[in-house]
Order: C-alpha cells, then sequence, then structure tokens
C-alpha cells in the first residue's frame, strides 16, 4: 500500500470508463450507418450493461478515495484522494448523456443523421 497514489487511480478509472463507454457509443454509431442490425443491437445492449457494471465500479472506486482521503488511512494525501475522486465525477454527466443519446437513436426518436448534425 505504500505506492497507492490516489491521484493515479482517479485519472486512468476515468480513463477506461471514458475510452470503453465512448467504443460502445461509437460501435452502435458505426453499425448503424452500415445498417448492421445486429452489430447495432449487441452494442446497444452491451453498452448499457457497461453502464451499469461500470456505475458499479466506479462507484466502489470513489467511495474507497474518498474513505481514504477522510481517514487518512496509510498515509496518503487528503488532497490528492479529493482531487482523485473529482476527476472520476466527470464521467457522470458523460455517462448520462451516452444513456440518452442510446435511448434516442434506439427508440427512433432522433436518427442518425439528425444526431451527427446536432454534434
Amino acid at each position: 500500500m505504500k505506492n497507492l497514489n490516489p491521484l493515479k487511480i482517479g485519472k486512468y478509472t476515468f480513463w477506461v470508463s471514458f475510452i470503453l463507454g465512448n467504443l460502445f457509443l461509437l460501435g452502435y454509431l458505426f453499425a448503424m450507418a452500415i445498417k448492421s442490425n445486429n452489430i447495432a443491437n449487441v452494442c446497444l445492449v452491451g453498452g448499457y450493461i457497461y453502464l451499469f457494471v461500470a456505475t458499479a465500479v466506479n462507484l466502489v472506486i470513489l467511495l474507497t478515495l474518498l474513505v481514504f482521503g477522510i481517514f487518512k488511512i496509510c498515509n496518503v494525501e487528503r488532497k490528492q484522494c479529493f482531487i482523485g475522486s473529482a476527476i472520476m465525477l466527470i464521467n457522470i454527466p458523460l455517462a448520462i448523456l451516452y444513456a440518452f443519446v442510446g435511448l434516442g437513436l434506439a427508440t427512433g426518436r432522433f436518427s442518425l443523421l439528425n444526431f451527427l448534425f446536432f454534434i
């Protein structure tokens, strides 16, 4: 536990979650663009499963960082724990946005073309 660096843990967790979420969303968008419904369904279902699993894993890591910071466990710096936690919190609005985009595309509320022009 000497090598515990909460800032690196927060950054690493943020980037892994961010990249995997983008892969599922872009995979879905690409599959819809080439009219491959089977791949699109796999990306859509996989993306929502990932959303729930990543939420649970990120929540455990976030709470661990906060507990380490509040109680100063293993002589870690409080500031690093809180900054690492704050970096992880950036993913929350992105996950909500991706969930709404995926739901909107899947239910047909807006099309892929409208989504691409909206960006």
